[in-house]
């Protein structure tokens, strides 16, 4: 018996080819914050001018505290996005709440798409200053 596995053996080449993937970022992870006044949806994180022929999952964890510790909130959504040859950016399907959770409902986390940018968007309450930060992980696939 072998001391160690050899997971080619009775494989044959065409088998253990790799993808036909030309381009790929791996796993990406990015931290970025923001502070909000009032109820004004403001951008956390953005991934600008997305490609054409690409798919873009990305997957959120936000955590909000307003300035006096009066409201908090996390939240973790995730969503998938391609452009098409010749087209503008899409979200396929919507956006997947995983959870959420807030001290004031009016608070919220999700996606938006301007022009050819995937944008995380997060609106706090009216009357309050709220800090948030993102932890953004995402990959990106295309076969141009």
């Amino acid at each position: 018996m072998p001391l160690f596995y050899d997971p080619t053996v009775g494989v044959t080449r065409t088998q253990v080819k790799p993808a036909p993937v030309t381009y790929s970022t791996g796993l990406k992870e990015e931290i970025d914050s923001v502070q909000t006044s009032n109820a004004t949806p403001t951008v956390v994180w953005a991934l600008n001018n997305v490609l054409e022929e690409t798919t873009v999952y990305v997957e959120v964890r936000v955590a909000a505290q307003e300035t006096s510790d009066a409201e908090r909130a996390v939240y973790k959504i995730a969503g998938c996005f391609y452009r098409a040859s010749g087209g503008g950016l899409t979200q396929q399907g919507s956006t997947q709440s995983i959870f959420t959770i807030e001290s004031d409902a009016t608070y919220n986390c999700d996606f938006n798409i301007s022009s050819n940018d995937i944008q995380v968007l997060v609106t706090g309450a009216a009357g309050d200053t709220t800090n948030w930060v993102a932890s953004v992980t995402y990959f990106i696939v295309t076969d141009s």
